[in-house]
């Protein structure tokens, strides 16, 4: 299965099955492929994520609630490999990946999506729960700690792993403030392009 595949039909076997069948005939003529070859490799990838999905999403939730017993606020990186990520819409393509852990968590605490930052080789999804201190219009200024936890889906095992990380505690922080401060009066969540380059048009000035 070529890479371009992959990138293109795992966020369409991410989604539920009437999602899946209305984008089958577009991504089956971008791909150059017959719509029954791409049902069947929808089919194949469904058939993993059934069995695999619910299992990941319930360690990593336990996981979360287990984090939220002591701490009401946490802040959630999600490290994924850039290669399974859509290249014409980095930012569309994270949030679609991980939506089926965001619409669980969502059922019980406040979500909030904050940006999409890409490298060449990870790309980071930036998620805060229960971040209740969040001001827009001095999300420049706040430079507050929050407790950082990375969920990594590794390239090589192919697994889900969740776990504290301190000391980036301070750093995130001070990168989502100045986050704000580059994109201006601009909703989040941000796509911070690490790739090509980001262009910043109206930063903040106070």
């Amino acid at each position: 299965m070529s890479l371009q595949i992959v990138r293109t039909v795992v966020p369409i076997a991410l989604q539920s099955g009437d999602a899946c069948r209305g984008k089958i005939e577009s991504a089956a003529c971008c791909l150059h492929i017959q719509p029954s070859n791409l049902f069947v490799i929808l089919n194949a990838l469904l058939t993993v994520f059934a069995h695999i999905i619910p299992s990941i999403m319930d360690e990593v939730n336990e996981h979360v609630l287990k984090t939220m017993q002591d701490l009401p606020t946490i802040r959630i990186i999600i490290d994924v490999p850039t290669e399974i990520m859509n290249p014409e819409n980095y930012l569309e393509s994270a949030f679609e990946l991980v939506k089926p852990f965001t619409n669980s968590w969502e059922k019980y605490h406040g979500v909030r999506r904050i940006v999409v930052d890409v490298y060449p080789r990870h790309a980071y999804i930036v998620i805060d729960i229960n971040n209740f201190s969040y001001d827009f219009k001095l999300a420049h200024l706040q430079t507050f700690p929050i407790p950082v936890h990375i969920l990594r889906l590794s390239r090589k095992s192919k697994q889900w792993y969740f776990f504290r990380r301190q000391l980036e505690d301070r750093r995130v922080a001070n990168d989502i403030a100045e986050l704000h401060r580059c994109n201006g009066q601009n909703q989040p969540p941000f796509f911070a392009d690490h790739i090509r380059g980001s262009v910043y048009l109206s930063p903040r000035t106070t």
